[in-house]
């Protein structure tokens, strides 16, 4: 019963692990897009690349 719950507490903690690492991962590289998109909505003072990324996001 033991080697269950030692089971258990280690499925429980990869799954956290793993949920925390990929929503931080997702989290900076859209940061990262998104700044990207945003300098060169400045730069050319329209919304075009705005339209443009989420047409390639889609």
């Amino acid at each position: 019963m033991d080697d269950y719950i030692a089971y258990l507490v280690i499925g429980v903690l990869a799954f956290v692990i793993g949920t925390l690492s990929g929503y931080l991962t997702m989290t900076w590289y859209y940061h990262e897009r998104f700044a990207v998109v945003a300098t060169e909505c400045e730069r050319t003072e329209s919304i075009v690349p705005i339209i443009n990324e989420m047409d390639r996001e889609s």
